[in-house]
């Protein structure tokens, strides 16, 4: 049998991940506690609402899975390039139901809540947001200054040198 030489690096770099992820489990647990029952926030970087943000020539555009809600249910506000989308799903029947004995649930009937930073070349004056088919997508215009302009090339006629 081969001996092997043992990297005592190797399970300092595990241990390190193990107490991250142990801190992170701690921070989500109390604040958890310390939110009221009726008013918890998902965190909705793993929840059912993922995003796809893209630009093209004169826009930036972002996209949002946002399944089962309507326009009454979102709010939408930028404030110093901060866009932040808070929305509900809340059904009111479904509170009401005693009859229903779940044998599991997986909707997330609560308040969720997304930031992110703009980039400064966003007209924030002229932002737009509609819904369509459990999409969200929110235009954002570029400012004219950070729009790409073409530049033509002029081709000059090279000078011939005379010779003496």
């Amino acid at each position: 049998m081969p001996l092997v030489r043992l990297n005592p690096n190797i399970n300092k770099v595990a241990r390190v991940a193990k107490q991250e992820n142990l801190l992170r489990d701690f921070d989500s647990f109390f604040n958890e506690l310390s939110a009221p029952f009726y008013n918890r926030v998902v965190n909705v970087e793993n929840s059912d609402f993922p995003i796809d943000l893209y630009e093209t020539e004169d826009e930036v555009i972002l996209e949002m899975a946002a399944a089962g809600l309507k326009a009454e249910d979102l709010e939408i506000g930028v404030e110093a390039r901060q866009l932040t989308i808070r929305g509900k799903i809340i059904e009111e029947d479904v509170k009401e139901d005693k009859e229903r004995h779940y044998w599991l649930k997986n909707i997330a009937r609560t308040e969720f809540s997304r930031s992110l930073t703009l980039p400064e070349n966003v007209d924030f004056e002229k932002i737009e947001a509609s819904i369509e088919d459990g999409i969200l997508r929110i235009e954002m215009p570029k400012v004219p200054e950070a729009k790409v302009r073409k530049i033509e090339i002029k081709a000059k006629a090279a000078k011939k040198s005379k010779k003496n």
